[in-house]
């Protein structure tokens, strides 16, 4: 069991862990998994497809503030020696690109 007791509806994962054990786990705990199906192509519905343009839409948001944090707030070079220390590291610089989001969103300018 999870954490908070019960699992996401949802995982919005590269296409690299659709792999057949993943696939799995996730079947028999009925979470939904944003991979292209194996097998044989099924014909979607209008709002199928909507559905699932926006959860890969949502996903490649959070993809594009992960590459944002990499370049612009130094992500790729957190040097520390110490478990703890480098966590603390990409904490910090998470913080700080969850409050540059906010403030985007908020209207705040600097």
């Amino acid at each position: 069991m999870s954490e908070y007791g019960y699992y996401p509806e949802l995982i919005q994962a590269d296409k690299i862990y659709g792999t057949n054990e993943n696939r799995t786990w996730c079947k028999e705990n009925n979470i939904r998994l944003t991979v292209t199906p194996k097998g044989k192509p099924v014909v979607k519905t209008a709002y199928q497809k909507r559905k699932e343009a926006t959860e890969y839409a949502e996903r490649n948001q959070v993809e594009g503030k992960f590459g944002q944090a990499k370049q612009a707030y130094g992500l790729n070079n957190i040097k520390a020696k110490l478990k703890s220390t480098s966590e603390s590291w990409i904490g910090a610089i998470l913080f700080l690109v969850n409050c540059v989001k906010f403030a985007q969103v908020s209207g705040f300018t600097f």
